[in-house]
């Protein structure tokens, strides 16, 4: 789940301003990397709302919202991001507003404590993710074309909603009476 998420993240940040320009969406470096800061200042703003909402709703529902409305947004992305960079602009915000869900909180949502090993091998998920990604991501652009990002960022996105998933029912069941 980690290595997806944090994969994504780093494909779409690390990827965003080369693909701007190599599409002709814009043509000035700041422009350019203005996008990157604006997907993370929109990922740090989601983040800090999401703490926020975690008071008043359930980790769960929480990070169910975000997970469906960041398929939503990346599936939308596909098709609006070329368009323009102001429609790139909006692109960058949605995707790092809702590219937040931080599943931390899912075992123990389930009564599992979570051990130094489980948290350990969640970084090491995660670290390896933004290390093997981009540039898998980046290969294949190469060889495809830029018009391959938003598309694979909505893959990867796929990927680890089915690996929520996929967690959430091997802990519920595991969990059953």
């Amino acid at each position: 789940y980690y290595f997806m998420y944090v994969g994504c993240e780093m494909v779409f940040g690390g990827w965003i301003a080369s693909y701007a320009l190599g599409m002709g969406i814009t043509t000035h470096q700041g422009s350019a990397s203005y996008l990157v800061s604006l997907f993370y200042f929109a990922l740090t703003t989601g983040r800090i709302l999401s703490i926020f909402a975690a008071v008043y709703i359930s980790n769960m529902l929480l990070i169910r919202f975000t997970l469906c409305s960041c398929f939503i947004c990346c599936f939308v992305n596909i098709f609006i991001s070329s368009l323009s960079y102001e429609s790139l602009c909006v692109a960058c915000c949605l995707a790092g507003a809702f590219m937040n869900p931080l599943g931390f909180t899912i075992p123990n949502d389930y009564g599992y404590k979570l051990s130094p090993t489980t948290a350990t091998l969640a970084l090491l998920g995660g670290a390896l993710g933004e290390t093997f990604l981009p540039p898998m991501v980046g290969l294949a652009m190469h060889a495809g074309g830029l018009t391959l990002l938003p598309i694979f960022v909505f893959l990867i996105v796929l990927c680890y909603i089915v690996l929520y998933y996929i967690l959430h029912k091997l802990l519920k069941h595991d969990n059953a009476p």
